[in-house]
């Protein structure tokens, strides 16, 4: 492709990824909103898939344009790191590739689960693992961006250890945040078995949703550990 024509994509693509980023934000935050019950049920649900369905957009058409125009040279990057030439760039272009392809299997996952939410569709995977799945989502998120800010930092000429520190601290606490977040239970029914597992119904109403029975009445068996 035209090397003058991918140089005007790339700033486009920039832009696309940061309104990405925010939609991913508001898919994550109406997600807990759902399974904590820090909301009322029907808004959230309606703002987390029309959230939910732009990012599932947007991170398609940023998958399309880095592994079909801009193609970033992963192996020859991987080598120079390998062989200790890699500068500071070099580093984050890898982490950032590498959290994207994490972050994109992590979608499929979360997507393929979340079609059992819908009657008529069904899907290979439970709809329990859709509540399960999004945590391999938003960590490798969280990764992926801040990589890309790295980057930003890097293209402005912005060098400065204080803003490392800063932003190392930033991704630190949304890991640990978000970690003990979902580890903390779903705002659902509970029911601590003998055998230490944990029973969840889930309290998402059908609303006007065309769902399966079973996501009014069965019960989902989840593990008491933080991480399903």
């Amino acid at each position: 492709m035209d090397k003058k024509l991918v140089a005007r994509i790339i700033p486009a693509e920039r832009k696309l990824a940061w309104l990405m980023t925010l939609f991913a934000a508001v898919t994550i935050l109406t997600g807990y909103a759902l399974t904590k019950g820090w909301s009322e049920r029907a808004a959230a649900l309606d703002a987390h898939l029309l959230a939910e369905w732009a990012f599932i957009a947007l991170f398609i058409l940023h998958v399309i344009v880095n592994a079909i125009i801009i193609r970033f040279p992963l192996l020859s990057a991987i080598r120079g790191i390998l062989k200790g030439k890699a500068d500071t760039f070099a580093w984050m272009k890898v982490i950032l590739v590498i959290s994207g392809w994490a972050s994109l299997i992590s979608l499929f996952l979360v997507v393929a689960s979340g079609m059992d939410w819908y009657a008529g569709v069904g899907s290979f995977l439970p709809f329990a693992g859709h509540m399960r799945y999004d945590l391999f989502l938003t960590l490798s998120m969280i990764i992926h961006v801040a990589a890309g800010a790295k980057l930003l930092f890097l293209r402005k000429g912005i060098k400065n250890r204080l803003i490392d520190y800063v932003l190392l601290a930033v991704v630190i606490m949304l890991v640990v945040g978000v970690i003990y977040i979902d580890g903390d239970g779903f705002a659902q029914e509970r029911n601590r078995t003998r055998g230490g597992s944990m029973e969840i119904k889930p309290a998402i109403p059908v609303g006007g949703c065309n769902i399966h029975p079973m996501q009014t009445s069965a019960r989902y068996q989840r593990p008491t550990s933080a991480l399903g």
